[in-house]
């Protein structure tokens, strides 16, 4: 049975662009839900996207970001499999105003996953600004690839 690794990383240096869309977060009531659609760039190793963090709170939870990261595959000794270290950073988004047309935000979140190969699931943490401007953190929840 060949590596599974090996032929992600395969896989990896042939699609040079994939989107992937993921769910980060418990799905516990009450709990911070993050959802990011991203572009993977498997040439320079980048990505970019969308993000937006909810939570049915009071005051409730709110916080849209455009996502610019990077990533790399992080191997392991083995019986250890390949990981892949994703680290981006979010800047603010203006809802009313189109894509094309967004001012450089402020950073407004950090977000730090570590996914399986095949990029399907792993664990996530991250941080994003209150609504005081406080730093929030949400510490080791579940990722899940969405499609």
């Amino acid at each position: 049975m060949p590596d599974e690794s090996a032929a992600n990383l395969e896989l990896e240096k042939t699609t040079r662009l994939f989107k992937a869309r993921y769910e980060i977060g418990t799905g516990e009531l009450g709990a911070p839900d993050f959802y990011i659609d991203v572009n993977v760039n498997t040439v320079s190793k980048t990505l970019t996207g969308i993000g937006r963090i909810n939570q049915a709170a009071l005051p409730p939870v709110d916080v849209r970001t455009r996502l610019e990261g990077t990533y790399m595959p992080m191997v392991a000794e083995p019986p250890s499999p390949m990981r892949v270290i994703v680290a981006a950073t979010g800047t603010s988004v203006i809802p009313w105003l189109p894509d094309g047309i967004q001012p450089r935000g402020q950073s407004n979140v950090r977000l730090f996953m570590l996914l399986d190969p095949n990029w399907k699931s792993g664990s996530a943490s991250y941080e994003y600004k209150g609504a005081q401007g406080q730093w929030l953190e949400v510490m080791n929840v579940p990722v899940k690839r969405c499609s």
